[in-house]
């Protein structure tokens, strides 16, 4: 479990199993988000212990800076430079399904939305899946895979 990973691995911390079970989650497992946490986290530590510190944070205040950190090195470091690779429509596309929510689409209701034929949407949802954008859980749906994509997309 991620979590227990963060409190091994931050024994002499102040953060509580509280807190770095909630950062744990909002990972959602996903590699370079877990590392980015475990990252700010170990680096926070090491400070503390530096500078002798044995400040206590706020739960809101750990939380909100982590994700605030990770949240903007997975957009810069990932997602900005994906985008870079996808055709425009196949940038619509994902746009779009982020848009209704990002799970279990109809792919007719994507098609529909742009006026696209079979034949072309398919070039786009194979790019999609490729790129590890999406995927297809159920028979014409598309799922969005990463997590917090919806919030890259708002902040475009």
């Amino acid at each position: 479990m991620i979590r227990d990973i963060y409190v091994r691995e931050l024994k002499k911390s102040n953060f509580s199993k509280e807190q770095l079970s909630e950062l744990a989650k909002w990972t959602f497992g996903y590699p370079y988000l877990y590392h980015l946490v475990g990252f700010y986290l170990w680096n926070q530590s090491e400070r503390n212990l530096l500078e002798g510190s044995e400040v206590l944070y706020s739960d809101e205040e750990l939380i909100a800076s982590t994700k605030n950190f990770a949240s903007l090195e997975l957009f810069k470091n990932v997602y900005s430079k994906a985008i870079t690779a996808v055709s425009p429509n196949t940038l619509k596309a994902i746009e779009y399904l982020v848009s209704l929510g990002g799970q279990n689409v109809p792919v007719k209701e994507i098609r529909e939305h742009f006026n696209w034929a079979s034949s072309d949407f398919s070039r786009y949802r194979n790019s999609m899946i490729d790129l590890g954008f999406v995927e297809s859980r159920s028979w014409g749906t598309l799922s969005v895979i990463p997590p917090y994509l919806q919030e890259f997309f708002e902040g475009l």
